[in-house]
C-alpha cells in the first residue's frame, strides 16, 4: 500500500498501481460509535483534512468540525473550531499519527470547546517518540487505527514503534488484509 498516489510513477513495465483506501474500515468504526453516541461529530486536527472529514460526515449524516489555526512568528495557536461540539461525541480523523502532537492538541481543543467525549481514527499508526506517554496523559477515550505499517522502522537514529508492538486497552487495530485481498482480486480480473 502506498501512502502517496504520486508514488505510482516509480513503477515501470507491467505494474499497474491500485489505489486502496481505508475509508470503508473507518466508516464502519464511525457507524459503530454513532450507534452508541448519536450526537457524533466527525472532526479533523486542522484544515488539511477538512474535505475528507466533511465527506465522512456527509456519508454518516452528521456534522463535521475543523480546527482553524493561526500561524505567527511566535508559533501556531488555535483560532477557532468550525462547529458547535458542546456536549457531543467528537471523533477526530487523521491519516497518519507519528508523534501524536497534532492529535493531542486537537483533543484538548475539542474538549475545551465542550466535547463530552473524544475518540480518534487514523489510517497509519507510526507511534514514534513519546507517543505512548503522551497518549496515556491525553483525554482520548479510544483510538482506532489500521495495521498498515508492518515491523519496526529505524530512520535517522529514530526507532518508530509500530502496530503489533504497542498493545493498549484504549487502542484497537483494524486489519487491512481483507481490503488488500479484495483490491488484488479486483485488479487481477480486469
Amino acid at each position: 500500500m502506498l501512502f502517496r498516489s504520486d508514488s505510482q510513477h516509480y513503477f515501470e513495465g507491467d505494474s499497474i498501481p491500485t489505489h486502496v483506501y481505508a475509508r470503508p474500515l473507518h466508516v464502519n468504526v464511525l457507524q459503530q460509535i454513532k450507534q452508541l453516541y448519536p450526537t457524533l461529530v466527525v472532526a479533523s486536527t486542522d484544515t488539511g483534512r477538512a474535505k475528507w472529514v466533511e465527506s465522512l460526515a456527509a456519508e454518516l449524516n452528521t456534522p463535521a468540525a475543523t480546527i482553524h489555526k493561526r500561524r505567527t512568528a511566535e508559533g501556531v495557536s488555535v483560532a477557532s473550531v468550525s462547529a458547535d461540539v458542546k456536549g457531543r461525541c467528537v471523533v477526530i480523523f487523521d491519516d497518519m499519527i507519528r508523534s501524536g502532537n497534532s492529535l493531542f492538541q486537537a483533543v484538548e481543543t475539542y474538549r475545551t470547546a465542550g466535547a463530552a467525549r473524544v475518540f480518534a481514527i487514523a489510517t497509519h499508526a507510526l507511534f514514534c517518540g513519546n507517543f505512548l506517554a503522551n497518549f496515556n496523559k491525553s483525554n482520548i477515550e479510544h483510538l482506532y487505527v489500521t495495521n498498515t505499517v508492518p515491523g519496526t522502522i529505524t530512520h535517522q537514529k529514530i526507532t518508530y514503534t509500530v502496530p503489533g508492538t504497542i498493545t493498549h486497552q484504549k487502542i484497537t487495530y483494524t486489519d487491512v488484509g481483507p481490503l488488500l485481498a479484495s483490491a488484488i482480486r479486483e485488479s487481477t480480473h480486469e
